[in-house]
């Protein structure tokens, strides 16, 4: 029996809540949201686009039932009307090197992927995007936590005091701070930050040996596809998700001033020494003495060992004129 439309007839997007999955038609175009009530800027996004199928996801039973009617009848474009979490979930729906398209209206608390990808932030300018802008392939995350198996991530995944950030933010805070969130968060988490030990490897290329980089005293480490993280908080300034690259920014325990004087450097055209960081790379492995917060895509999680590589190419996107310029020569 065909699925009943449960949108006024008007054709707005206004929907009861559910824990479920709420539809419309079925097509080409779906869109994907995770908030039973959008902003008015949302909702005539969604309007614009005039979607085959509208979905409301609200529950692991929700998205568990989006991967398999993916799985089941590809889409030719899936659009995420969210933030990172809502793309993450819809990338690791459709898997690595899908043939679905996926475009991005960013209403989210960070929409750090949508920034890293140079998409407008307003709702309205990124639907516009969807419809006239090109199709490009970018980078995607594999990550294994604990050992085990790998899991899609977009943006970045964080430990140090962006682990701590994210593991002070609640539904509550996000929703009363909005972007504040993450500075309030930032404050109530420096004062218990400490170091902690690491042990980092990596591989320059895919089928490189792994070789040892630090091992060592950490303050915070960002393993990235993008350069922002929090809102636009940059993390790894020289990170392009379309660069086929895994970009390693981090600082070892030092002193505020030694943290501080190579920061220019950073985000300028020098070589910042240390305590800092830098490289960039296929696939790093990164252990730590003991199981510690860690951001993936703005969600906290526990890790004790992460291993984590490039995927060049496994996402196709809805861009604008500009957007990422893409891998170097060496990996096309």
């Amino acid at each position: 029996m065909p699925e009943q439309s449960r949108f006024p007839p008007d054709g707005s997007t206004d929907v009861p809540e559910s824990g479920g999955v709420i539809m419309s038609g079925a097509g080409g175009l779906w869109v994907v949201r995770t908030d039973a009530d959008p902003p008015p800027e949302v909702a005539g996004a969604i309007d614009a686009l005039e979607p085959d199928r509208n979905l409301l996801l609200e529950s692991a039973e929700g998205w568990r039932t989006f991967t398999e009617d993916v799985s089941d009848a590809p889409p030719e474009l899936v659009v995420a009307v969210g933030g990172d979490g809502t793309v993450q979930g819809i990338v690791r729906a459709l898997g690595p090197d899908s043939g679905t398209g996926v475009g991005i209206v960013p209403s989210g608390t960070g929409n750090d992927f949508a920034r890293a990808l140079e998409l407008p932030l307003d709702p309205e300018e990124a639907a516009r995007v969807v419809i006239e802008g090109t199709r490009r392939p970018v980078d995607l995350l594999a990550l294994s936590v604990d050992g085990e198996d790998e899991v899609l991530a977009v943006n970045a995944v964080t430990l140090g005091l962006s682990g701590f950030v994210h593991a002070e933010l609640d539904d509550e805070t996000k929703a009363r701070w909005g972007r504040f969130a993450y500075l309030k968060a930032a404050l109530s988490a420096a004062s218990g930050l400490e170091p902690f030990e690491a042990e980092i490897s990596i591989r320059r290329s895919a089928q490189g040996d792994p070789t040892p980089f630090w091992t060592g005293p950490l303050l915070h480490i960002s393993l990235a596809n993008g350069p922002t993280a929090g809102g636009g908080v940059p993390i790894a300034p020289d990170a392009d998700p379309a660069d086929g690259r895994l970009h390693l920014c981090g600082v070892a325990d030092a002193t505020a001033w030694d943290i501080g004087k190579e920061v220019p450097a950073i985000f300028g055209d020098g070589s910042p020494g240390d305590p800092w960081l830098l490289d960039s790379v296929a696939s790093v492995r990164l252990e730590l003495a003991s199981s510690r917060p860690v951001s993936v895509d703005g969600e906290p999680r526990e890790a004790r060992l992460l291993e984590l590589r490039i995927l060049p190419g496994a996402l196709t996107v809805c861009l604008d004129g500009g957007g990422p310029q893409g891998p170097p020569e060496f990996l096309v």
